[in-house]
């Protein structure tokens, strides 16, 4: 049994309410849900989510987290999430090479694929 930290920053509350969901499908895990401030050590961890809101960019807190914790993230297997009001979706399965992951209930296909307009360049998951 691997015990999985998920941790997450949030401004409203909602960003914690989709980590205790994701924290459901764990099962077989030892499963830690903790907002970032709890957060000293991840060495008790075999592996980390990482989660926070897009509010012009991400999250403060949880990229200073991700700054802060770089090291120690650098040995285990992490995984990122976010959360958005708005998102466009993209074709793409990767970005930068990294495995993209969207939910196809959620999000907008834009109108053009081809010539995003400014908001669904602003809500597209690269530029998240």
């Amino acid at each position: 049994m691997s015990k999985i930290l998920i941790v997450y920053g949030t401004t409203s509350g909602s960003t914690g309410d989709v980590a205790e969901t994701i924290a459901d499908t764990f099962t077989g895990h030892e499963v830690d849900v903790r907002p970032l401030a709890e957060v000293t050590s991840l060495d008790s961890y075999d592996a980390v989510l990482v989660g926070g809101p897009m509010i012009l960019g991400w999250h403060r807190g949880t990229l200073q987290f991700v700054l802060e914790h770089q090291a120690a993230l650098s040995t285990k297997p992490v995984a990122y999430f976010i959360t958005c009001l708005e998102l466009a979706r993209s074709a793409d399965d990767t970005i930068n090479g990294v495995p993209l992951f969207q939910d196809p209930q959620l999000g907008h296909a834009p109108k053009d694929p081809n010539k995003l307009s400014f908001k669904e360049k602003q809500t597209s998951a690269q530029s998240y």
